[in-house]
């Protein structure tokens, strides 16, 4: 999470607030009955960062990018960042490519996930080709490529602002 340089003091505030959390190991996996969550992300770009792969979450009724708990057997973030990407969307990074943590954040979740009130969140992006087949898994209702421009009006709340804080450190590399 180091690579991740934080865009302003709110940026700063939730890195060290997720730090805080993850530096208490495996502990962070339970989720019964804590209310805050451990979580990895996917942020799939075309190759040109013009479309974003996004899902649309069951649970939550809104277009999100792939993501969700960590897994005892997720060696890293990335690593878990990648099993939901693969069992959300069916996309997987391309061979020789390496995925790169650039994002750190924490949102408060509706009534809908039950005693889950938030998720602190690592997100990973890579590149991916659009026309490569997509598959949805069970916990979300659609997989589709959206103009990072143009995101749904029933995205996640926050999504959009995310989205831009990710594409400036992507382009600024």
């Amino acid at each position: 999470m180091d690579s991740v340089e934080p865009l302003d003091d709110a940026d700063r505030a939730t890195r060290m607030r997720v730090l805080a959390f993850f530096e208490a190991g495996p502990a962070i996996l339970a989720r019964h009955p804590h209310p805050v969550h451990a979580t990895a992300s996917a942020f799939v770009f075309d190759a040109e960062y013009r479309q974003v792969l996004l899902c649309f979450h069951k649970k939550g009724r809104f277009w999100v990018q792939p993501g969700g708990h960590l897994e005892p057997a997720d060696a890293t973030v990335i690593d878990g960042a990648l099993r939901e990407a693969r069992e959300e969307t069916g996309v997987e990074p391309p061979a020789g490519t390496a995925p790169t943590i650039v994002d750190v954040d924490a949102h408060r979740l509706s009534s809908r996930f039950g005693h889950c009130t938030e998720h602190l969140d690592i997100g990973v992006a890579f590149t991916a080709d659009p026309a490569t087949a997509l598959r949805a898994n069970d916990e979300v209702e659609g997989v589709r490529w959206w103009p990072v421009d143009a995101l749904p009006g029933d995205a996640a709340t926050g999504l959009d602002a995310r989205i831009a804080k990710i594409l400036e450190r992507l382009r600024s590399r």
